[in-house]
């Protein structure tokens, strides 16, 4: 018998943030493996870039998801695609960046030490 273990997958929902924002959700993949914990230690010294691909490989699942069907409507995000999150948020609301990866580091944490399970 093959086990098979699936994604555990759950939204930040920017609203949270700031309700103006609407109902855009950034999908984060919660049980990633130990290789991708561990390079959570570096964010702090990680070149931007560096840190775009950690993020595209934890928002694997982070684009746009149909609410009528479930099922992804593009790609995932591109490293571009973070980086130019990543510029606007400075230019425009630099709290947001931090949010995001607070919340993203945080809820993966969260699931992986069993601090709160959904």
């Amino acid at each position: 018998m093959r086990l098979e273990f699936a994604r555990v997958i759950r939204p930040i929902r920017l609203a949270e943030y700031a309700e103006e924002l609407g109902e855009v959700e950034i999908r984060v993949w919660l049980n990633v493996p130990t290789e991708l914990i561990d390079r959570i230690r570096d964010l702090k010294t990680m070149k931007d870039v560096e840190i775009y691909t950690w993020l595209r490989e934890v928002w694997i699942e982070g684009a746009q998801v149909s609410a009528e069907t479930g099922e992804m409507m593009r790609d995932p995000f591109t490293e571009e695609e973070i980086r130019m999150l990543f510029e606007h948020c400075m230019q425009n609301d630099p709290a947001l960046w931090g949010w995001l990866m607070q919340r993203t580091i945080g809820m993966i944490f969260e699931y992986r030490f069993g601090v709160k399970k959904a």
